[in-house]
């Protein structure tokens, strides 16, 4: 199978992942979500009524879907069932582990830590900005990437017809989407393979879970081996609801191996190019109009500090790739380290007042996703 041109360093990935693995890698670029896709192509067959089934599925259960809805029906029972793998027990340890982050860190982990890695490879950034996301709606699209964030930690609503459940997959279907309007728009699979193909989703996956712990432990919000532990469980679940092929990221357990992975995934791609710079640009610029409230001070305060967190973040290399410069809050970034280890390690010796600030988060996330305004991945109101 020829890779496409997007995927460089053959032979130094060959030599140092070994030729099964790259020929691994170049089939994900090709792939796709084939459960998803059908759907989207169910819905342009069947229009309205099967995006209403699907929502049904989706909050009610397979057993009230009623019609010839193949795909919905496939799509659905997939959705609901486990894997042999999961224990649930888990899973609620690590939404608790992640709800211990709190808003104001989850906003920037998400923000400056997530999404400027997300845009640091190029076939990502160039598709973001061919849809016209993030950098005209840059303040829009972090919210409901926050939304969705904040869905996933809410304990016990990744089962059946939770919040973290519905968003997940509401989510994997807009990706479908997007695929499916890129190839009617003539996509050329020769460059980049598939829009949002496998190689990208599991980045993206590692965008969220390897990028945002390293960024957050750089900041002095640190977990115990056995949260992150329960942190990859939580999110292995996360990938299995959004159509991630498991054999890429299963052995995926804790930051030396997600590191592996994710070397396995940027050795194959392209330094960031002026799309990933603009991208960057606007999403400093929303998440600072988002961390002002929170902190109570000036934009240019905000703005300097998310563009000093965002540059301690990701290390000087990236930071210059993508334009971002050190601002003269960059002094103060080892104090923000010490306050919050301190408060971390002074939490943590009273298990009380630890579960009562992870509770008071979690009802607090639940709250936000509930009164949130719909997002681009939910379905209309009118169906």
């Amino acid at each position: 199978m020829q890779a496409p041109a997007s995927v460089i360093n053959h032979a130094k990935l060959q030599a140092t992942f070994g030729q099964a693995s790259f020929e691994q890698l170049v089939q994900a670029t090709y792939q796709g979500d084939p459960l998803a896709d059908a759907v989207i192509a169910e819905f342009a067959q069947c229009g309205r009524t099967a995006r209403q089934v699907l929502q049904t599925g989706l909050v009610e259960g397979l057993a009230q879907i009623e019609g010839d809805f193949p795909a919905i029906r496939a799509f659905v029972a997939a959705a609901e069932s486990l894997p042999a793998w999961v224990e649930v027990s888990r899973l609620e340890r690590g939404a608790q582990a992640y709800c211990s982050i709190g808003v104001l860190w989850l906003t920037l982990a998400l923000g400056p830590g997530s999404l400027v890695h997300t845009y640091s490879a190029p076939t990502i950034a160039d598709l973001l900005v061919q849809t016209g996301d993030l950098e005209h709606m840059a303040t829009k699209r972090i919210i409901e990437t926050g939304t969705w964030g904040m869905a996933i930690a809410i304990p016990q609503q990744l089962q059946r017809g939770g919040l973290g459940y519905v968003h997940s997959l509401q989510v994997r279907l807009l990706h479908a989407q997007i695929r499916s309007a890129m190839l009617k728009r003539g996509w050329d699979q020769t460059k980049t393979g598939l829009p949002i193909n496998q190689l990208e989703m599991v980045r993206t996956w590692l965008d969220f879970t390897y990028v945002p712990f390293t960024a957050l432990a750089r900041f002095g919000i640190d977990f115990t081996a056995a949260e992150l532990s329960d942190l990859y469980h939580l999110w292995r679940y996360i990938g299995y609801l959004l159509g991630i092929d498991p054999s890429i990221y299963q052995h995926v357990v804790d930051q030396a191996s997600a590191a592996g992975l994710l070397a396995w995934v940027d050795g194959s791609m392209q330094p960031p190019n002026a799309n990933s710079r603009r991208l960057t640009a606007a999403m400093i610029q929303a998440v600072s109009e988002l961390v002002q409230p929170l902190i109570k001070r000036s934009f240019k305060f905000s703005f300097a500090l998310v563009t000093a967190l965002t540059h301690h973040f990701h290390g000087r290399q990236l930071s210059q790739q993508l334009g971002i410069k050190r601002s003269w809050i960059s002094l103060l970034v080892p104090l923000v380290v010490l306050a919050n280890r301190w408060q971390r390690r002074k939490l943590r010796r009273n298990p009380n007042a630890w579960q009562t600030q992870i509770q008071a988060t979690a009802a607090d996330f639940r709250e936000r996703v509930v009164n949130a305004n719909p997002t681009a991945y939910q379905p209309k109101k009118d169906g």
